[in-house]
Parts: C-alpha cells; structure tokens; sequence
C-alpha cells in the first residue's frame, strides 16, 4: 500500500537531486571555458611581448639592458597581479 507512494518519492527525489548536480556541471564547465579561453588569449599576449622584448633587448648596450631588466620586472610583476586579480574577478562574476 506504501510502496507505490514511497516509490513515487524516490524518484521524485531523485530526479531533483540529478537535475541539481546537472546545473553544477554546467556552471563548472562554463567557468572551465573561461579559464581555458583566457588561458590562450594570455598566452598569445605573452609570446608577442616576449617577441617584441627580444627585438629590443638586440639594439640596447649591457648598461642600458640591466637597467631595463630591473625596471621590465617590477612592470611584469605589476601585469601578473593584475591579470590574476581579473580573472579572479571574472570568475566571481560567473559565480
């Protein structure tokens, strides 16, 4: 007599919990698709800044590249912690 109805629950019960645990996949794999796609336009960025550091280290003298050196460091420390604090921001914002 009770088996029908708590059968019935089951499955109700069921069918919320996965229809939950498929909304979470689809966040999580949006958020991946984020990550991935600002990954590669990161990546693109740093190798034509890369690019363009080595054509202009080759026209500068030791003393002109050293102070350069210590001056490009503070910069690409600066750029890192901002391109971190974007994506955290980003990701955030998906949340």
């Amino acid at each position: 007599m009770y088996l029908p109805i708590h059968a019935f629950f089951s499955i109700l019960i069921g069918l919320i919990f996965a229809r939950r645990k498929d909304l979470a996949f689809n966040k999580l794999e949006q958020q991946k698709d984020f990550l991935v796609t600002t990954y590669q336009e990161i990546s693109t960025q740093l190798v034509e800044a890369l690019n363009y550091r080595e054509k202009f280290l080759q026209v500068l003298n030791p003393e002109e590249i050293a102070l350069y050196d210590t001056t490009t460091a503070a910069y690409i420390k600066q750029a890192i912690y901002r391109v971190k604090d974007y994506v955290r921001h980003q990701l955030a914002s998906l949340a």
